[in-house]
């Protein structure tokens, strides 16, 4: 039979030892409140262990703090490529305030984005999210395996890393090594987030660069196609729109559902091209690069021609061209007047430089803002090489 020492000192050291126990949990507990920051504090994701990089088969899902929901009807008719409504006189029933604000409801995502092909671009609502979910979304965008989306973005889902990214080889990190992997995309978006601009409205703007992909082949191809087409339209214009927009690639699609070489909504832009040609438009005319061409140079030309006809000096008319082809003619005849006549009136009043001032900074979607140099910086570039090859 064994025997349980009553001695003194045997007591003694048993209580130490539960003492001992006791302290080590305690501890522990304080290292992972440390490394797990509290709710509503600005904290840096958590390091993940190169060890476990090549282990990993997920990532974290973005949890925001207010989930976004299905955009109301209203903003999804909202047009984000060429889209002119049918009744122009309608455009404008409410003036835009200056600077505009974005209203953040549950309703809308908490960030928006724009894949150009030198940069991507991510606007982030930092009220609806923290740091570490930044850090997540920017991750995912250099990770994930086909085009990204808002929803993608945002989405709890995990990352089967064994597909490489579809960004894979134009996001270099700042060390120019290709990002591939959960540690190091993580490491990247923190460092481009503390570059991150902030905007007039409270958003931040975090600029992705790319490595660019190789367009000027493609270019040099549709310029003849684009000065035949282009009977009353800015050839040069229409190449940058042609870049910015596709890549010139024919088969390019959007999330929003644009198609073709210049990218326009079959229920909206080439509904009206239709209008004025007489006859209907299917997904797979614009398809076809040289209708899609047509069909984005007669966009073009009725907005110039026909929306921003009254508009006096030919510079801020490009501007607005622009804006318009992007975010849609109601929209940005709206930020500057009631109707579209009290619109015109101020544009004329105002003049190119601050037309364009008023549309680079206070224009309701930051993608159009964006958009807007993009083209202007690539529409430069074409008239200059036009020149000197005179083409």
């Amino acid at each position: 039979m064994v025997t349980v020492s009553r001695h003194p000192l045997d007591r003694v050291a048993v209580r130490l030892f539960a003492a001992s126990v006791l302290l080590s949990i305690a501890s522990l507990a304080g290292a992972v409140a440390l490394l797990w920051p509290h709710d509503g504090e600005e904290a840096h994701a958590p390091a993940v262990s190169p060890a476990g990089v090549h282990a990993a088969s997920r990532i974290a899902p973005v949890l925001p703090e207010k989930a976004p929901e299905t955009p109301p009807e209203a903003e999804k008719k909202t047009p984000r490529t060429a889209a002119v409504e049918n009744h122009p006189v309608k455009m404008g029933e409410a003036p835009s305030p200056a600077p505009v604000k974005h209203e953040a409801t549950s309703q809308t995502p908490p960030l928006d984005f724009k894949l150009f092909n030198d940069e991507a671009v991510v606007w982030f609502d930092p009220q609806r999210l923290r740091w570490r979910d930044r850090v997540r979304v920017l991750t995912r965008l250099m990770l994930l395996p086909q085009p990204p989306t808002v929803e993608a973005l945002l989405d709890g889902k995990g990352i089967p890393l064994l597909t490489p990214p579809w960004l894979l080889g134009r996001v270099r990190d700042v060390g120019g090594q290709p990002v591939r992997y959960p540690y190091q995309a993580a490491r990247y978006a923190e460092i481009l987030l503390k570059r991150a601009r902030k905007l007039e409205d409270g958003w931040l703007e975090v600029s992705v660069p790319l490595r660019p992909l190789n367009v000027r082949q493609r270019a040099h191809a549709w310029v003849k196609p684009v000065k035949r087409a282009a009977e009353d339209v800015d050839p040069a214009l229409v190449l940058a729109i042609m870049e910015v927009e596709s890549g010139f690639r024919e088969r390019a699609v959007s999330t929003s559902g644009a198609v073709g070489l210049m990218q326009l909504l079959p229920d909206q832009a080439a509904r009206d091209v239709a209008e004025r040609w007489g006859r209907p438009l299917s997904v797979e005319d614009l398809f076809d690069g040289h209708t899609n061409l047509l069909a984005g140079t007669a966009y073009l030309s009725a907005l110039q021609q026909d929306y921003l006809a009254g508009v006096a000096d030919p510079r801020s008319r490009e501007y607005l061209t622009i804006a318009a082809y992007n975010g849609g003619i109601g929209a940005v005849l709206r930020l500057f007047g009631a109707t579209p006549e009290t619109a015109v009136a101020t544009i004329n009043r105002l003049g190119p430089e601050r037309v364009y001032r008023r549309l680079r900074y206070q224009f309701p979607r930051h993608e159009t803002r964006r958009y807007l140099e993009k083209v202007l910086q690539a529409r430069r570039r074409y008239a200059q090489w036009m020149k000197e090859h005179a083409v």
